[in-house]
């Protein structure tokens, strides 16, 4: 980008306008600026300020109070059905975490049970086959 220094130049004192604007903004200097403005919702005794249902104001609290409640009764129905989902959620992972665990215990004892099986078979020297009647796929007596 080309930037002359007459654009430069402007655009630093454009920003150092602003920022003394805003700085003295702050302070008292414009107090008395203020009143040369009309702010007729700030104004006493104004239709926009008392408590009668005809003014404008009062019709938007009115509105705001409404949307609250009305957020406020959202909250408490999504909040009660959030806990009762999380209670189910909170079953069913139990459940299912519990069926997990018997899954694995019956598995490992019926592992546990045949190795020792298979050893105690070996130390004898009874190979499994010996024990199934190969016509009747029945253990022998």
């Amino acid at each position: 980008m080309d930037i002359s220094k007459g654009g430069f130049i402007k655009n630093i004192i454009i920003i150092g306008v602003i920022l003394t604007a805003a700085f003295l903004s702050q302070g008292g200097y414009f107090k008395n600026t203020s009143k040369f403005f009309n702010f007729p919702l700030l104004k006493k005794g104004s239709t926009y300020s008392d408590n009668s249902n005809n003014s404008n104001l009062a019709k938007e609290t009115d509105l705001v109070k409404e949307s609250q409640n009305y957020l406020k009764n959202i909250y408490s129905n999504v909040s009660g059905e959030a806990v009762k989902r999380t209670d189910m959620a909170k079953n069913e992972i139990s459940n299912v975490i519990g069926q997990q665990k018997n899954n694995i215990e019956n598995n490992s004892i019926d592992a546990v049970k045949k190795f020792l099986a298979e050893k105690v078979l070996q130390t004898l020297g009874i190979t499994p086959h010996d024990l199934v009647n190969p016509k009747t796929l029945e253990c022998q007596k």
